[in-house]
């Protein structure tokens, strides 16, 4: 009897502790906290790792309407998935104010892909992200449905209010809306320690894609970019002088040496934006 209720007390002790550290954002116990050191300026370190599962798993390499981007099996998601029902519930549970600047931005990007794609499964089928405006009663982005620590958060919360002021204008490569125009969903999610090569590498992908990106038509003398760059200008501008300046910085070689040389006697247009849904089927 004695054995038995010492058992029960340790398994008592263990679930406290277990919900204790899922309420604080802790999904395991970090090294750095183990260690007594702190980990980029916190203790805690949040575990996206059920969302690389659910990436691994759901998007791949696929075309619509001739561009090339990544595809989401949103389908398979709406069936069920535990890794992404995981995810959502550490999402609720986290507590994204204890993060370092790096950790939080990470944080925040996975979080916004993560919750763009679980308000499509929500109501799947649609075929645009911007039809279920209709459904929720109002625009889409303002929707507030996005659990992060007990709070509800719109899209446009997320992006605007929270991942605009962190002053990094590489996030607009990394935020996917669900659409064919947006950048692609990275097969990764985006962590701490890596984020400043994951950006780079995500904006030059991005850029890279005439389908969407950037598309320079030297003969007609007329660079065409994302619309992105003329909703989000004053971002690009307040980081790096200009969203042409920008895209010299992070477009393929033979095409930054041009634009650097020609690009200010370049008409800029902007590509149009495709809002079809990015899914598999």
């Amino acid at each position: 009897m004695r054995t038995n209720g010492w058992r029960k007390t340790s398994l008592r002790v263990a679930r406290l502790l277990a919900l204790f550290l899922v309420a604080n954002g802790w999904t395991r116990l970090p090294e750095a906290a183990a260690s007594g050191k702190q980990d980029h300026g916190v203790l805690a370190a949040f575990d996206h790792s059920a969302w690389g599962r659910v990436l691994k798993r759901h998007v791949q390499a696929g075309e619509i309407d001739g561009v090339p981007l990544a595809l989401v099996d949103y389908g398979a998601i709406a069936a069920g998935d535990a890794d992404f029902d995981a995810y959502l519930i550490a999402l609720a549970s986290a507590n994204p104010q204890r993060f370092s600047y790096a950790a939080a931005m990470a944080f925040w990007i996975n979080a916004y892909n993560a919750f763009a794609i679980k308000l499509v499964a929500d109501h799947w089928p649609v075929q645009g992200i911007k039809e279920i405006g209709r459904k929720v009663k109002g625009k889409v982005w303002n929707h507030k449905f996005a659990n992060v620590g007990g709070k509800l958060y719109s899209l446009n919360d997320i992006e605007h209010k929270i991942l605009r002021k962190m002053g990094d204008p590489r996030v607009h490569a990394a935020i996917v809306c669900a659409s064919v125009s947006c950048p692609d969903l990275r097969l990764e999610p985006y962590a701490a320690k890596k984020l400043e090569a994951q950006l780079d590498e995500q904006v030059r992908l991005w850029l890279a894609n005439p389908g969407k990106g950037v598309r320079l038509e030297e003969k007609k003398k007329v660079l065409r970019l994302s619309k992105i760059f003329n909703w989000f200008g004053g971002d690009f501008k307040k980081k790096n002088g200009s969203a042409l300046d920008f895209v010299i910085l992070y477009a393929p070689s033979k095409k930054a040496r041009y634009l650097a040389k020609h690009g200010k006697q370049l008409k800029i247009r902007y590509l149009p934006y495709n809002w079809k849904l990015n899914s598999l089927q």
